[in-house]
């Protein structure tokens, strides 16, 4: 494991129901972080064929749609 890792607080867990995405910016990148039933997951904030902000997607079926 990388002792590098930096974690970082984004909100509470109470605060993203199942199926919400939040944008996070932290270090001059952008993030989308989304609750889906399996658990909380991130990953890159922008689409990757639309350079749109997935937070303002929707995430139906633990899918992210931008």
């Amino acid at each position: 494991m990388n002792s590098n890792i930096e974690w970082v607080p984004v909100c509470k867990q109470s605060e993203l129901q199942v199926e919400d995405v939040r944008r996070f910016d932290h270090d001059g990148s952008t993030y989308a972080i989304y609750h889906v039933e399996d658990g909380f997951f991130a990953s890159d904030g922008l689409c990757t064929h639309e350079r749109a902000h997935l937070a303002d997607g929707l995430v139906l079926d633990d899918t992210i749609e931008c």
